[in-house]
């Protein structure tokens, strides 16, 4: 669902539905146009974890410099995935910034990972319930 003029951050205790009432798991996302004057990073790079710490919702701002397939990936201090944020898409050069929920996750150390084909970037977040 593609909302124009609206902020993400203006959805506040939304439930998706199935129509047999079956609660749909949701991840809200933006993209803000390219401004000239702050160029893209050369490589793509996950700009901002905010807040951080965290409860239970992660803000994660990135910027990718091409058009590329791009996954956006959380893994435990174990290295084992735990969620996908965004799954292999293709996405326009811009800054983005995504949502995470991790009230179904228990407290610690999580890695954020932004990959494309050609570069991966990674940095800490701290769920603290």
């Amino acid at each position: 669902i593609e909302f124009t003029s609206i902020s993400s951050s203006s959805f506040q205790n939304i439930v998706v539905a199935s129509p047999g009432a079956g609660e749909i798991s949701m991840n809200f996302s933006e993209k803000t146009d390219l401004d000239s004057s702050a160029p893209l990073p050369t490589n793509p790079k996950i700009q901002s974890l905010y807040p951080n710490p965290f409860n239970p919702s992660l803000s994660i701002s990135f910027a990718i410099p091409n058009d590329e397939i791009t996954s956006v990936v959380i893994f435990n201090t174990l290295g084992n995935q735990v969620d996908v944020v965004r799954q292999k898409d293709m996405l326009s050069a811009g800054n983005y910034t995504l949502f995470w929920n991790a009230a179904s996750h228990p407290s610690g150390m999580y890695i954020v990972q932004i990959q494309t084909s050609s570069f991966t970037d990674t940095k800490k977040a701290l769920l603290v319930k």
